[in-house]
């Protein structure tokens, strides 16, 4: 089980603290949660693992540990998994497995190691031509399989690096970029499209010392310097009031664009908003508006569905934390959960098809992955489940939201009774 502090941690290690953010009940009635049906396909789901500690990673390492981080990429033949692990000889690197799904169950073809620590890229613009990544990749990849890592070096300013078709890795964008955007450089966080777009909350220093300024969300169109777009600063008049901070920028398809910003409200008081809008149109910013939570583990996390609905995870006021779609309430804590118990915490909404988003909940018993129909919710994967013999302990789904695609498959991070073990598994409904 995870309290509500764990969930904010689990949920800041893909969103919040990095640069990426990617560096959602009506009815009890959803299944057995443990150990009704086929044991191999709990709750209309068939689960299998793809990756599991212990397993063999290029280069003659085996995974020690896995991170958070977890990306699910469709194909037409074949899928790839882009997963973040620590190897048994200390390695920190992130990885893709492709995955032939043809029988029914995860079958991995291949594992290439994408990103590590200690890797060394090519720089024109560091004075030795190259710079190394000194810490713990923060990275995303879209549906074309487009990877995106922010690159960080000591006494470098950080910079943005693109892999597309498995080519090498090209600077993408840093300081330089960044100017020439009227910026001067200062990236605070990052969002890419399928089409490679980006999505960029960067820092505008006030004068030549570079004293910290404002920060404007900038767009570049299929990650191109040229044609970038500034779309809002802070300081502007929005709706509700002025502009004083932003973070969490989500780039969307079709233009849609959201990000959290904090505001100041003519009566004095301030407030928390995702806004939305388009590129095409910034300026017809639509503020979703809700109070401040005043505990400080607040969550509140902007997700945006292929067909442009708006998922928030958001701590209110009085401390409860609630899912909504568009303004609507899904799902709050205090409400029970599929199998049993009351919710206490929830990660943010991961989006499928046909109406269907997934979720986990947790209450004091444990965690669960949980799906959303339209009409009520059920359980996907809880503990006491089992997949390929092994017993269900501990489920984490939801730190990044391409878990789910649009076959409703998902993948999930689960931890095993006995013997005690992890595997990164795929659920393809049944």
């Amino acid at each position: 089980m995870l309290n509500r502090r764990q969930f904010v941690v689990l949920l800041s290690a893909g969103a919040g603290a990095t640069l990426l953010p990617a560096c959602g009940s009506t009815s009890g009635d959803g299944g057995d949660g443990g150990d009704g049906g086929d044991s191999a396909s709990p709750n209309g789901y068939r689960f299998s693992s793809i990756v599991s500690i212990g397993d063999a990673l290029p280069g003659g390492d085996t995974v020690a540990s896995f991170l958070p981080q977890f990306v699910w990429v469709p194909g037409e033949t074949t899928h790839s998994l882009f997963f973040q692990a620590t190897g048994a000889s200390g390695m920190e690197a992130v990885f893709e497995s492709v995955v032939d799904i043809a029988s029914g169950v995860a079958r991995v073809v291949e594992t290439k190691m994408v990103v590590s620590v200690g890797m060394t890229l090519s720089d024109t613009t560091h004075p030795l031509g190259t710079r190394t990544v000194d810490r713990e990749p923060c990275w995303d990849v879209n549906e074309s399989r487009t990877f995106l890592v922010v690159v960080e070096s000591v006494d470098v300013p950080p910079a943005l690096y693109q892999r597309r078709n498995g080519e090498d890795f090209r600077r993408l964008l840093g300081r330089k970029q960044l100017a020439e955007a009227d910026t001067k450089g200062r990236m605070k966080a990052v969002s890419m499209g399928d089409d490679d777009s980006l999505l960029v909350v960067a820092e505008v220093p006030i004068d030549e010392v570079e004293t910290e300024g404002p920060l404007s969300l900038i767009h570049f169109p299929k990650g191109a310097v040229s044609g970038a777009t500034r779309l809002v600063t802070t300081g502007d008049p929005v709706p509700g009031g002025t502009l004083l901070s932003m973070s969490l920028p989500m780039l969307g398809a079709d233009g849609l664009f959201a990000f959290q910003g904090l505001v100041a409200k003519t009566d004095g008081t301030e407030s928390l908003c995702i806004f939305t809008s388009l590129v095409d149109n910034p300026a017809a910013l639509i503020c979703h508006d809700h109070d401040i939570a005043t505990s400080a583990d607040q969550i509140y996390h902007p997700r945006l569905s292929r067909e442009g609905i708006l998922g928030e995870a958001v701590l209110l006021s009085g401390g409860a934390m609630e899912l909504m779609l568009d303004g609507d309430s899904i799902f709050v804590t205090g409400e029970p959960l599929p199998t049993g118990g009351t919710a206490t915490a929830v990660l943010p909404p991961v989006f499928g098809s046909e109406g269907h988003v997934f979720f986990t909940g947790s209450s004091t018993e444990a965690s669960e992955l949980v799906t959303w129909d339209g009409a009520a919710v059920r359980t996907v994967l809880a503990p006491g489940d089992s997949i390929d013999a092994n017993v269900v302990s501990t489920v984490v789904f939801g730190s990044r939201s391409r878990q789910a695609d649009r076959e409703n498959r998902l993948v999930a991070l689960v931890t095993y009774e006995a013997p005690a073990s992890q595997s990164i598994v795929l659920g393809i409904p049944v």
